[in-house]
């Protein structure tokens, strides 16, 4: 009961069985999301057009623009809406290289237009 008053979407990935496979999937799924961090402006319009309101900036800010969220449906919906064409789906093969690969310098500081 508590899982379904604090977390959101609490039994589609605990109940549901649909909901455990996309959940288990994700994880070793190499096709996700990618923003473009040099492009994104983090205007925050994917998020509003997410079926699941995935906080994509976040992603962006802390894990180089790949979007690894377990409840992603792979719908496309934040790739249409983004105007400076941030997104893209890709394939990526091994996280971890493409994390290391990207990293973002010290100094480089976001300007988040909350």
């Amino acid at each position: 009961m508590i899982g379904l008053l604090l977390e959101r979407r609490w039994v589609c990935t605990h109940l549901c069985c649909m909901g455990a496979l996309c959940a288990s999937g994700a994880s070793i799924s190499r096709l996700i999301p990618v923003v473009d961090t040099q492009k994104c402006n983090l205007c925050g319009k994917c998020k509003m057009d997410c079926l699941i309101r995935i906080p994509i900036k976040d992603y962006v800010r802390n894990n180089y623009g790949l979007v690894t969220n377990s409840e992603c449906l792979i719908c496309g919906r934040c790739i249409r809406g983004c105007k400076p064409k941030a997104m893209k789906f890709k394939f990526i093969w091994n996280r971890k290289n493409y994390i290391q690969k990207h990293r973002l310098p010290e100094n480089h500081l976001w300007n988040d237009p909350q």
